[in-house]
């Protein structure tokens, strides 16, 4: 799943990169553009799975680093719930933000 996680990764920040930074042909943009980009489900949808596959892939890539220094099941059973949580509060924040950012309550 990481190196899949990457590959998305990779194309999803390329698509992200494109479509909010360069497609405008240098056009100046500001943060009434972002906000009338973000108000289109295409580019809801874009960054929803960019912050999920990026808090995927960093969170497992830092279980792998913990797990070298954490030995026995009970302790590794409990970090992995600990960033499963970590993971789920950040995406459920993440969400929170991008909503507060468009003006939803």
């Amino acid at each position: 799943m990481q190196r899949f996680t990457a590959a998305l990764l990779l194309f999803y920040l390329g698509v992200h990169l494109w479509t909010l930074h360069l497609a405008e042909g240098g056009r100046e943009i500001d943060s009434g553009i972002v906000t009338l980009r973000l108000r289109s489900p295409f580019f809801q949808i874009i960054d929803i799975v960019l912050i999920a596959l990026a808090l995927y892939h960093g969170l497992y890539g830092s279980r792998g680093i913990i797990f070298d220094v954490v030995g026995g099941r009970v302790g590794r059973r409990a970090v992995t719930w600990g960033l499963v949580a970590l993971g789920v509060a950040a995406f459920l924040l993440a969400i929170r933000a991008y909503q507060v950012f468009l003006g939803a309550s």
